[in-house]
């Protein structure tokens, strides 16, 4: 195995898709931009198993500066000259073409020995345009045969980086934080494009000079001023203000928190950082940096919340580097599972306070002051976690108690305005004066006036107040045709819409038992009648000789058959009637109305009053017969009462000629209510019509009918539902 094989890198292989994947995620979500090329960097290590490597961006004045790095000090690049030489002719291609390339150069190591390193060289297009390039340090084991798949994953990590600032147009490019070392060329092109200057042939190439920051960490590298650079203290003054400007720019608690998570994590330069709120006892995470949401479910959140809730317990910092036995047992084991789940190598928990509470000077009860100065409630907590072996700035206790403030006022500032009830609301009462000023008065007073202006028109302008119904429109005389008795059709003569005239055949039935019974009956009717006659004859006849006993039983038997004819005469006789009123007539002249008779009744048995078809007139009167809703007929009574007559005006349109209306008289209101499929439980009301009325009209035919009830406000007319409503729900 190789020696200069760095420790750590040895681990297994990372899913490249699922890299690219999480990626792609943060690129749709709003973040800084510092914060996604810091995750951009990270998968790109993590996905090629690098030694190292930075991005690098342009600035405003069209120079390359060094925006993210991880362990580039380490390659030794930012103090090497000929290395930064070497690079610059690279730098211009991956600028001139846009792709990915691989460069292979020797760096003299002390000893006088040569190290040959391999690099991947991306560019990072916005908006069309290269405006910067990802820069990795291959391993020293990194092969030549999957060096395309390896320079194809780099990419397309570049290409999801030109989605988030598509997806980010307005995102404004922010300088590097102050503890990054930045390396500057001059990269103004003669067309005035955004490219490294390129040498051209025979002569020396640009080299890269560095420049030194003011605010460099320890073992950051010497650089040197340029004339264009910026000075760093007002650079660093804009960005304090930037960041201060936007955590208190947010009036919701979570919101609040992720702004807070994120710029701490820039300011402080840590791998992670985690804000939650504080509830009473409880903890809740509210953010972490280069996330969206927080899910509360994961384990690793479970247990940092049982951390943080221990922590406030005391008010005090928690710092972990690497030794767990100077804390407390509860917070011991707490920090280990949370260890042993997360993988942090350093871990600060900060309590966060809100602003201390101002008391009088002369105030009459100093020990309650001094209590409350000695046992402040946190409002939130601040973790900072180191997963990299890079370490934190040597004074990130400082930052994190700078940062500490401001992120527990702005923290508590958005829990008092959420703690205010309906606060929207009072924000716009309370603008309301500012709002009506100038032009916007008169406006105002405009709609205030038009608005007035409409009122007096509904209330005091009256209109006509109708009730509307659907029905049908029939003739008067009509008649239903019922089965006479139990049987099946076996003759069917009727149409529909035939006309007939009163007695014609309609319908034909047969009953086997009744014609069995008139058969049976009638025979035995012609039995007894032979029978009398045979008696007759034998009590007429002058030659047969009968005693008196004979005689009288002879005129007992010819009176009992008398008796038993004239009876089964009867029987035959209603017999006769009940096969006869098999043949259903018609009642009375007039159309049958039914539809589809042969479907209905050809072959089919049918039963005692079932109604087979119907007959109407359609020579003589019609009427509207309308379903008024239940809830309407009380103002068609009220506008009966105070008219005087039941005969109310009444429009109708016929659905077939929806063009032409007409006009009747309310004849009749039912003094029942009934239900109906389509309307509920409804009226039936009678309506006579009026000359000029539908000429041929269709038997049936569908009409809407709107009956007069008087005259009612505007309002009421076009709103009375709503207030019918109103009065029926809230009783009023």
């Amino acid at each position: 195995m190789n020696n200069d094989r760095p420790a750590g890198r040895s681990g297994p292989a990372f899913d490249e898709s699922a890299l690219l994947a999480e990626l792609a995620q943060l690129a749709t979500a709003t973040l800084p931009e510092f914060v996604f090329l810091q995750e951009l960097l990270k998968r790109a290590l993590m996905g090629l198993r690098g030694e190292a490597g930075a991005i690098w961006m342009c600035d405003a004045e069209r120079r390359l500066v060094l925006q993210q790095e991880v362990c580039l000090d380490t390659t030794g690049f930012l103090n090497d000259a000929g290395m930064q030489a070497a690079c610059e002719r690279q730098f211009a291609e991956v600028f001139r073409t846009g792709g990915v390339i691989s460069q292979q150069l020797e760096q003299e190591v002390p000893g006088g020995q040569k190290r040959r390193r391999s690099l991947l060289l991306a560019a990072l297009a916005r908006n069309s345009q290269i405006a910067g390039l990802v820069q990795v340090f291959e391993a020293p084991w990194a092969g030549d045969d999957d060096r395309p798949q390896r320079m194809q994953f780099l990419g397309q990590l570049c290409g999801i980086a030109s989605r988030f600032w598509l997806n980010n147009p307005n995102l404004a490019p922010q300088p590097a934080p102050p503890m990054n070392a930045a390396l500057l060329a001059t990269a103004l092109g003669p067309d005035g494009s955004v490219s490294p200057q390129l040498a051209p042939q025979g002569a020396a190439a640009p080299r890269v000079q560095p420049l030194a920051p003011s605010t460099a960490p320890p073992g950051a590298p010497t650089t040197q001023p340029t004339p264009t650079a910026v000075p760093q203290a007002t650079a660093k003054s804009s960005e304090d203000d930037q960041w201060v400007l936007s955590l208190y720019g947010h009036q919701k608690s979570v919101e609040t928190a992720l702004v807070a998570a994120n710029e701490c994590r820039r300011l402080i330069a840590a791998d992670r950082v985690t804000v939650g709120e504080q509830f009473g006892p409880r903890v809740k995470i509210q953010a972490v940096s280069g996330q969206q949401a927080v899910s509360a479910r994961s384990n690793a959140v479970r247990l940092l919340t049982k951390l943080a809730e221990q922590v406030c317990a005391t008010g005090e910092k928690l710092k972990f580097t690497g030794d767990t036995q100077k804390f407390p047992s509860q917070v011991e084991a707490l920090l280990a599972d949370y260890l042993l789940d997360s993988r942090s190598r350093v871990i600060i928990v900060q309590p966060v306070f809100g602003p201390k509470p101002r008391h009088s000077e002369t105030s009459d009860r100093p020990e309650i002051e001094a209590h409350s100065d000695k046992n402040p409630r946190p409002v939130g907590v601040l973790v900072v976690e180191q997963i990299s072996e890079t370490p934190l700035p040597a004074d990130v206790d400082d930052r994190l108690d700078r940062i500490a403030a401001h992120v527990g006022l702005a923290l508590e500032n958005a829990q008092n305005c959420e703690r205010i009830f309906l606060l929207p609301l009072w924000k716009l009462v309370g603008n309301w004066k500012s709002r009506l000023r100038g032009r916007k008065l008169w406006k105002f007073g405009a709609a205030f006036a038009a608005l007035a202006v409409v009122a007096l028109i509904l209330i005091f302008v009256p209109s006509d107040y109708r009730v509307t119904g659907k029905g049908r429109m029939m003739p008067i005389e009509r008649r239903g045709v019922f089965a006479p008795w139990d049987g099946e059709v076996i003759e069917l003569p009727a149409r529909s819409g035939q006309s007939v005239h009163a007695g014609d055949l309609l319908v034909r039935l047969r009953n086997e038992e009744l014609e069995s019974n008139l058969h049976t009956k009638a025979a035995a009717l012609q039995a007894k009648e032979k029978e009398y006659f045979a008696v007759s004859s034998q009590l007429s006849d002058p030659g047969t000789s009968l005693n008196r006993a004979n005689e009288i039983e002879l005129h007992g038997k010819k009176a009992q058959l008398q008796a038993e004819i004239d009876g089964t005469k009867l029987q035959v006789a209603s017999l006769t009637a009940q096969v006869e009123a098999l043949s259903v007539r018609a009642p009375i002249n007039g159309k049958i109305a039914t539809f589809r008779i042969e479907e209905l009744l050809r072959k089919r048995p049918v039963k005692y009053g079932e109604l087979l078809l119907e007959v109407m007139d359609d020579t003589r009167t019609w009427r509207l017969e309308v379903d008024v809703p239940e809830n309407r007929i009380g103002h068609i009574l009220e506008a009966q009462s105070q008219s005087g007559s039941e005969g109310l005006r009444v429009k109708y349109m016929l659905a077939t000629d929806t063009e032409a209306d007409f006009y009747g008289t309310l004849e009749t209101l039912s003094n029942r209510s009934v239900s109906s499929e389509s309307e509920g439980v409804v009226v039936p009301v009678y309506v006579a019509l009026v000359d000029p009325a539908p000429r041929a009209p269709t038997i049936g035919a569908e009409v809407t009918a709107k009956i007069y009830c008087g005259k009612r406000s505007l309002a009421y007319v076009w709103f009375g539902d709503v207030i019918e409503a109103a009065r029926k729900y809230l009783w009023l």
